[in-house]
């Protein structure tokens, strides 16, 4: 969408408050650190979830504001590439140059540090079996 309606290149706009708190990083990090990697997994693929509602409830193919729509979708979709680096190192990778940003560390997981900018166009990032 982002390549097709508004030329490959998005511009920072703000953060949807209502989706950034559904990140709960606090408990994602406190569960690597105590080694339960199947409770911070639960907790990456809830905020997935809720990413995936936010898109659906703001229709952003019908939005007026389809550009913020967008930032924040990428922006929430540079934060899910830093929390399953230690899982999917080769996919958050792909997430990250797609994105047109270096690869960030969980310090980075917040809100609003999506600078926008051109999107590279690449392969799907899982292929169907």
């Amino acid at each position: 969408m982002v390549e097709k309606d508004l030329n490959g290149t998005i511009s920072k706009k703000p953060t949807n408050k209502q989706l950034s708190k559904t990140l709960h990083l606090k408990q994602i990090e406190k569960h690597m650190d105590t080694y339960a990697l199947h409770h911070a997994l639960e907790e990456i693929w809830a905020f997935i979830k809720e990413v995936n509602k936010y898109i659906n409830d703001t229709e952003p193919w019908k939005a007026d504001n389809k550009e913020e729509i967008l930032y924040n979708v990428l922006d929430s979709t540079r934060i899910i590439a830093i929390l399953l680096q230690p899982f999917l190192p080769e996919t958050s990778e792909a997430m990250f140059s797609q994105l047109n940003v270096k690869p960030q560390t969980l310090k980075d997981a917040q809100f609003g540090l999506y600078k926008g900018g051109k999107i590279n166009k690449g392969k799907h990032l899982f292929s169907k079996i």
